[in-house]
C-alpha cells in the first residue's frame, strides 16, 4: 500500500473508530483501532504528511494523529496543542485527549 493510500485509510479508520466509540459499538471500535495502529506505523515514515492530519477538519482524525505524534519530538508541541484544544470537548474526544496528555506530558 502506498503512503497516500495509507494516509486515506488512516483518516477513514479514525473517523469510524471515533463514531463507533461514541455509539458504544466495541466491535467496530476494536477493529478500527487495530487498523489505526498498523497505519500509524507506516505514516511515521513521513512525519510531514502524518502531521498534516493535526489540522484535519474532523476531530477524530486530529485526536488519532495527535495521540501518535505526541511521541515524535519534531511535532510534539503541535500534537500537544491539538490535544489540549480537544480535551475541552465533551464525551470520548475530550476524555481521550485528556488521558493522552496525562500519560505523555
Amino acid at each position: 500500500m502506498d503512503i497516500d493510500t495509507v494516509f486515506e485509510h488512516f483518516i477513514i479508520s479514525s473517523i469510524k473508530h471515533g463514531e463507533a466509540t461514541e455509539q458504544g459499538n466495541y466491535k467496530v471500535t476494536n477493529k478500527e483501532y487495530k487498523k489505526i495502529e498498523k497505519l500509524s506505523a507506516a505514516l511515521l515514515s513521513d512525519i510531514q504528511l502524518f502531521s498534516s492530519l493535526l489540522v484535519h477538519e474532523n476531530p477524530y482524525v486530529r485526536l488519532a494523529a495527535g495521540s501518535y505524534l505526541i511521541r515524535v519530538e519534531q511535532v510534539k508541541n503541535k500534537a500537544i496543542t491539538v490535544l489540549e484544544d480537544l480535551q475541552i470537548e465533551r464525551g470520548f474526544l475530550g476524555f481521550n485527549a485528556k488521558m493522552v496528555l496525562q500519560e505523555m506530558v
